[in-house]
C-alpha cells in the first residue's frame, strides 16, 4: 500500500496524536474514495474493450506478470462474459481467487489500475 504510514513505521515510536491525526485524515477522504471508485466501475462498463485477448495480454505484459495467465483469465472471462474494461477487470480478479496470495495481488491490482484507466482513455 503505498501510502500506508502506519505500517511502515516501528511501533515503539509511535505517537499517539499523530496517529489519531492520520487516521482521522485518511477516514474522511474515503467516502469520496468510494464514490470515486463506483464512478470508475460504472464508467468502466461503457469503455468498450474489441479484443479481450489481447487487452490481458497487454496488462500482463505491462505490468510483468507471466504471460501464462492468459488462458486461465479467458476461461474466467468466458464464464462472465462483458467486452468492457468492467468485464476485463471482472476476468482478471475472477482469476485471481485460484491464484496463489502475491499473483492474486498482482492481479487484483492490475485490474484496478486497468479500471482506473477507463478515465484516461
Amino acid at each position: 500500500m503505498p501510502d500506508a504510514v502506519l505500517l511502515r513505521k516501528r511501533h515503539r515510536h509511535l505517537d499517539g496524536a499523530k496517529i489519531d491525526a492520520i487516521l482521522i485524515e485518511k477516514f474522511a477522504a474515503l467516502p469520496g474514495q468510494l464514490r470515486r471508485g463506483a464512478e470508475l466501475l460504472a464508467e468502466s462498463r461503457s469503455r468498450r474493450v474489441d479484443d479481450v485477448s489481447i487487452a490481458i495480454r497487454q496488462i500482463l505484459e505491462a505490468r510483468r506478470l507471466p504471460v501464462k495467465l492468459l488462458a486461465t483469465i479467458l476461461a474466467a472471462y468466458d464464464r462472465e462474459r462483458h467486452a468492457s474494461a468492467f468485464g476485463v477487470a471482472q476476468a482478471l480478479t475472477l482469476a485471481a481467487q485460484d491464484m496463489s496470495p502475491e499473483v492474486r495481488l498482482d492481479l487484483e491490482r492490475a485490474a484496478g489500475e486497468f479500471v482506473a484507466e477507463a478515465e484516461l482513455g
